[in-house]
């Protein structure tokens, strides 16, 4: 379909917009901050870059969706879920999100240190990130690390590109926006556990047709991260440990029962007499696409160039933390 095509070019178009945003705007930006800010005091350097990180984050995200609508001027608008919807099951669907993108995480871990065992090494292991000097530091990184990522984030792959592809079918919708939040993320430590986060998502927003929900549970996953640090920077092992082993059977417990109401849920609302689904809004419920007409309408010449070059900074990043694995082996010291 002609406008399938056009739509998934734009998109393609979008993220690559994004990516050069992402790697090039940001990184010069942050540089030209480390060279003024490198002498400041400790607190006032750290409070200035985590508030410069969510600026730029917020940019690097809500340009590409401003660029889309220039591209797709004149067409008929499409909701983005901005409407503050809270159906009754969103505690539910968030308690699932959280405890299968756990679940993946811990699945993803065992699979890195496979990869570490041999001698794959892990790009991100070797790249300073935010840390706690102070324990007042939680309030910027979880602005930086957590709430503004969750927001940017679900707003260009949920209230976008979700959104958009919806007419053609949930499953295009779910996995197409998935697939490309996975990408965006940019190396082989990320790649599975975010698409699984994404299709989690992108099911929590086709169930609600909000995105709030999904900033909701995006937001608490990540500040599960920083919570994480937080305790194992300020607490003894042993008791950072039993925190993090507690609030992770917490979320499990919560996670299970949750899973189990929902599908319970969706099986007695499974349609009668082949009467279909009547819930309202009930967009993208039948594909509108012909049989193999998706896939091969997805990869339109613009978003082939963004897989092509998404996947390949995933190998670089990946043969770059084997170098550096190899390096620390050797006992050549790396100073990043």
């Amino acid at each position: 379909m002609a406008a399938y095509r056009r739509l998934c070019s734009r998109l393609g178009l979008t993220m690559l917009f994004h990516m050069l945003l992402m790697n090039a705007v940001y990184p010069a930006v942050v540089f030209i901050y480390e060279l003024i800010a490198g002498g400041w005091e400790y607190r006032v350097y750290s409070i200035g870059y985590s508030l410069l990180s969510a600026a730029l984050y917020l940019l690097c995200f809500m340009l590409p969706v401003l660029f889309f609508r220039i591209l797709a001027r004149g067409e008929a608008p499409v909701s983005m879920g901005m409407e503050p919807a809270m159906p009754p099951r969103t505690v539910a669907m968030v308690a699932a999100v959280l405890g299968v993108n756990l679940a993946c995480a811990y699945c993803n871990s065992i699979f890195m240190q496979m990869l570490d065992s041999l001698g794959i090494g892990n790009v991100l292991d070797y790249i300073p990130m935010s840390s706690f000097i102070y324990p007042e530091d939680i309030v910027f990184l979880h602005l930086s690390l957590a709430l503004v990522p969750a927001f940017c984030e679900e707003f260009l792959f949920r209230g976008l590109i979700c959104a958009r592809l919806m007419p053609y079918g949930k499953t295009a919708a779910i996995v197409g926006s998935a697939v490309l939040f996975g990408l965006m993320h940019g190396n082989l430590g990320q790649l599975f556990y975010t698409t699984v986060a994404g299709i989690m998502l992108g099911w929590c927003f086709v169930e609600t047709r909000s995105i709030w929900p999904g900033v909701i549970a995006h937001m608490l996953n990540n500040l599960m991260g920083v919570l994480s640090e937080y305790w194992y920077t300020f607490l003894p092992v042993e008791k950072a440990s039993a925190v993090d082993f507690f609030s992770t059977a917490g979320i499990f417990l919560m996670a299970l029962p949750a899973l189990i109401w929902l599908v319970a849920a969706r099986e007695r609302e499974k349609p009668i007499l082949g009467l279909g689904n009547t819930r309202p809004l009930d967009v993208g419920a039948v594909s509108l696409l012909p049989a193999g007409e998706g896939v091969r309408g997805f990869f339109r010449p613009s978003m082939t160039v963004y897989f092509v070059l998404a996947i390949g900074g995933i190998l670089l990043y990946m043969l770059l933390g084997t170098l550096f694995s190899w390096l620390e082996a050797a006992g050549i010291p790396l100073n990043m």
